[in-house]
Parts: structure tokens; C-alpha cells; sequence
């Protein structure tokens, strides 16, 4: 598990690959055929983490298996990768305020008209199979706290001109999984899949609609 999680972080050096097994090998060679890896110098740099993970999860490896390698800043790092690859933007640790009240959002991905609010729970022993009520229902305090003050948060989020705004609560984990009151909780090796057939579900997700301004750039 040392060498594939050196993989999900991106880098193996040579001399790692060769103490490695023949199977290990054999699986390197797989995905520097599928173009997944590149040989450089000093070793192999992972050129697509995301097919990588998808690779590895089509060939018996857990969800469970990859998220025991993750650290907390992989976790985000891995997540903000995706929503890139979906075209989303991303702001990181956002914060706000609606009248005496200061909130703070772990990520916000970009993409007219969506902004989904993302919560970022790095458990990795969770006590329970499910995350707490109190922690999503805060969750959502956020969720609604943001659309409300959209229009005052049009400049910061790089979102004038686009009119009407989707916002969506969406929480990440590193292997829960479930719906809690039309909030989707996903683990982070599922965000793919989930931002994939995201049009498809929408109508089974809670969303807030919002307005923004339509501030003019000065030249």
C-alpha cells in the first residue's frame, strides 16, 4: 500500500520501482501505456491523478483502501483537482459575514449558474457509519447564510453577470456516504462520478436560488 499511495500523491522515484514486485511492475507499465503516468527524470510522475484513482478502483483497490493514504491536505488537494477538471473555479476557506454572524466555507466550486458550498470532513475512524445531524444542519446554516448575501458577495465570488445563481450544500468525506434532508455526503474518491451524473440528480438535491449584482468592470 506504500507504493500505490506514493502513486496517489503523484510522484515514485526510480529506485522505488525497482524494489517493487513484478506485479507492481506490470501495473506501472499498464498506466504509463494509458498515458496515466509519465517517465521523467528521477522517476514516474502521476499526470492525471483522477484516472488514476478511477484505474485503481476498477482494479480491486477499495475506496477504503485509497482514502487510508490520503492526508488532509491530499484530501483538498485531490478534491479541488476534480472540480478543475469538471471546469468549476474554486475558492478555498471563504469566508463571510451576514449581520453579526461570521461563517466560513471549507470550498466553493465555480460554474455558471452553480456554486456548490463544500464541507470538507477529513474522518478518518468516523465513531458512527453516518456523519452527525448537527454537523450538516450547520452545514446548511452556511448554505443558506451564503445566498442571502449573494449580492453582496457578487465581486468576491466572481459571479456578476450571471444573474441567478444555483447554490448547492454538498459534503466531502474520506469514505461516508449518504443523504441527509437532500444534502449529498460523497466520498472524495466518488466526486467524480457524483459531478458527472450531477445534472441527472439535481432535482434530488436541495438547492437556493440567489440573484446577483451586475456590477460593470472598470477599464
Amino acid at each position: 500500500m506504500e507504493f500505490t499511495g506514493k502513486l496517489v500523491k503523484g510522484f515514485i522515484e526510480e529506485e522505488e520501482l525497482e524494489r517493487s514486485n513484478e506485479e507492481l511492475r506490470g501495473l506501472v507499465d499498464v498506466l504509463l501505456e494509458k498515458g496515466i503516468l509519465c517517465r521523467g527524470k528521477g522517476g514516474l510522475t502521476v499526470l492525471d491523478r483522477i484516472a488514476l484513482v478511477e484505474f485503481l478502483l476498477s482494479h480491486g483497490f477499495t475506496v477504503e483502501n485509497l482514502a487510508s493514504l490520503l492526508t488532509w491536505r491530499d484530501f483538498e488537494a485531490f478534491s479541488e483537482e476534480v472540480f478543475t477538471k469538471h471546469g468549476y473555479s474554486s475558492l478555498r476557506n471563504f469566508r463571510f459575514s451576514q449581520g453579526k454572524r461570521r461563517f466560513e466555507v471549507d470550498l466553493l466550486a465555480l460554474k455558471k449558474p452553480l456554486l456548490l458550498c463544500v464541507e470538507c470532513k477529513h474522518y478518518r475512524r468516523p465513531r458512527t457509519t453516518m456523519l452527525s445531524k448537527q454537523i450538516i444542519e450547520r452545514h446548511m446554516e452556511r448554505v443558506k447564510a451564503l445566498a442571502e448575501s449573494m449580492p453582496s458577495l457578487t465581486l468576491d465570488l466572481g459571479v456578476s453577470g450571471w444573474g441567478r445563481v444555483k447554490v448547492l450544500p454538498l459534503i466531502i468525506t474520506l469514505t461516508q456516504e449518504g443523504m441527509y434532508r437532500r444534502v449529498p455526503i460523497v466520498p472524495v474518491f466518488k466526486l467524480n462520478a457524483f459531478l458527472l451524473e450531477l445534472d441527472l440528480n439535481m432535482g434530488l438535491i436541495c438547492s437556493l436560488e440567489a440573484e446577483t449584482s451586475n456590477y460593470l468592470k472598470l477599464k
